[in-house]
């Protein structure tokens, strides 16, 4: 069993004002798609099987080969639901082996704890991608991978040889903004290099990495409406999850090989009632 933090487990130009309008014109879409999910109320759905085991292909007008794994922590197993619709939507088989409480292939310095959970992580996420032949390794940043830069560029190069040796691209995203409640503010640098890194690993890898920025998406203030982050100030909640799906796919269309397919065809669903999106509070719409 994956060893876990305790925290979070329950988780001025007119260029740039023209990039905002864009942006909230996207998650707006994506909002008015959610917002017809009954109210948006979350209720928790009963599984008899663990959630990472799950590779669902549902109907769709084109079949591909994709095999998207998708891994990181709570705030990415919060966001899996959507894009698992979406992606199953384009034809594409999808699995999240995300964690809450940990996901991270980044060790905190000498901690013992945290050097147990990345080399757990990066296990997982090989033998995953091993076992469902994954096409592309999608990892979302969490916000425990800190350590060094020098942790962070090893522990980001061993997760693209293991995606090279699995047969599949590598897609990096940053985590969105989070509030700190006291628990990250110590780590803060650390969060703030995490992508930096990714993005030098991308850079340098011949195409075989992909590094995609969130902050297009999300902004860099939790706290605004722009984040969609639900009342915990970390995780987010339907509306969030339809955003995010709708713009990843198309950011990262090249690297998994999908053509994204309409949000109208996926955004409403029995994904809106995960039990992710109870456990995260979320019943108001707009969130």
């Amino acid at each position: 069993m994956t060893t876990t933090y305790t925290h979070l487990t329950t988780p001025r130009s007119s260029s740039a004002a023209r990039r905002r309008r864009r942006i909230g014109a996207m998650v707006g879409m994506a909002t008015i798609s959610a917002a017809v999910l009954g109210g948006c109320s979350a209720q928790d759905k009963t599984d008899s099987s663990p959630a990472a085991a799950d590779v669902k292909t549902q109907p769709s007008a084109t079949t591909t080969s994709a095999r998207i794994l998708f891994a990181g922590d709570s705030i990415a197993k919060a966001e899996a639901p959507a894009l698992e619709a979406a992606f199953t939507s384009a034809g594409a088989s999808f699995r999240s082996i995300a964690t809450p409480g940990g996901g991270n292939v980044v060790a905190a310095g000498d901690d013992d704890d945290s050097k147990k959970i990345a080399e757990e992580s990066l296990a997982d996420v090989a033998k995953a991608a091993k076992d469902m032949k994954a096409t592309t390794i999608v990892y979302q940043i969490t916000v425990y991978d800190w350590g060094t830069e020098e942790q962070q560029k090893q522990s980001y190069a061993k997760l693209a040889t293991a995606a090279e040796s699995a047969g599949a691209k590598l897609v990096m995203v940053s985590a969105p903004p989070v509030v700190d409640g006291g628990f990250f503010g110590k780590h803060a640098k650390q969060m703030a290099t995490a992508p930096v890194v990714a993005k030098d690993i991308a850079e340098s890898s011949k195409g075989t990495v992909t590094f995609v920025d969130s902050s297009q998406l999300w902004g860099t203030d939790p706290k605004a409406v722009q984040a969609l982050r639900s009342a915990d100030g970390t995780h987010n909640c339907q509306q969030g999850a339809a955003a995010f799906a709708a713009w990843f796919t198309q950011q990262a269309k090249k690297a998994t090989g999908v053509a994204p397919a309409a949000p109208a065809t996926w955004a409403t669903g029995d994904w809106t009632d995960a039990k992710e999106f109870a456990t995260n509070k979320c019943s108001t719409p707009g969130r």
